[in-house]
């Protein structure tokens, strides 16, 4: 039930709670750093003090208590560095040439899809071997969401801190 709450001094009553969805929950991981990668002859960077991330999205959960169909878009997925803010690369030459990347769906109330897939976000890095720094930070893999329900993610290896220092992206297991 929702409550009305009213501050003193003001006439307006705030309503607090009524009829917002459940947000969705992506689980995710994140499994390592890279620089760059080579294919067909042409080499494809992330450049100086740069780095790519890859995460694996293991599955969108969409079933809370007040769940609605939830239209996950994989761009809107982000690291956090204040500024900029560095989003998942769609368009990346490494996110077009991988055949695991995690592609937009609607994902209905109620429900919980497997993805078993990967979004790539490119950070920036103190150090000029981008992943080199990137293998040994702890990203938070966050999701702009841009009206209801929304969506929380839930890092399913929270005590991982380190990966193993992959400069070649094709390397890292998806």
């Amino acid at each position: 039930m929702c409550t009305r709450m009213v501050t003193i001094g003001i006439a307006a009553a705030l309503l607090a709670g009524c009829d917002n969805a459940s947000p969705a929950l992506i689980k995710y991981e994140q499994r390592g750093a890279c620089n760059g990668f080579a294919s067909s002859g042409v080499t494809t960077s992330a450049g100086p003090k740069r780095a790519y991330v890859v995460f694996h999205i293991s599955e969108i959960s969409n079933a809370g208590a007040k769940p609605m169909d939830f239209s996950f878009d994989p761009s809107r997925l982000y690291v956090d560095q204040t500024n900029p803010t560095s989003y998942a690369a769609a368009g990346s030459q490494l996110a077009g040439a991988n055949p695991f990347i995690v592609q937009p769906r609607t994902v209905k109330a109620g429900t919980t899809e497997t993805l078993n897939g990967a979004v790539v976000v490119i950070v920036s890095t103190q150090a000029d071997d981008g992943a080199m720094e990137a293998s040994k930070t702890k990203y938070r893999l966050l999701y702009s969401a841009s009206g209801k329900p929304g969506a929380q993610t839930e890092d399913m290896q929270p005590d991982t801190k380190t990966w193993g220092y992959t400069p070649n992206c094709t390397t890292i297991s998806y």
